[in-house]
């Protein structure tokens, strides 16, 4: 899932559960929403520093 389409899924309440896990070996975070993780447009997982 790209943040495009969690966006889009947002705005139209079709979320169930979003959860935010800390990624150890990158230490860092990472957005699950509804089991999907956050990826990049070559869909690899997208992790956030802060």
């Amino acid at each position: 899932m790209t943040e495009r389409e969690l966006k889009l899924l947002l705005d139209a309440r079709a979320l169930k559960q979003v959860q935010v896990h800390y990624a150890v070996m990158s230490q860092g975070y990472m957005i699950v929403a509804d089991g999907k993780a956050l990826e990049t447009g070559k869909g690899e997982r997208r992790e956030f520093k802060t």
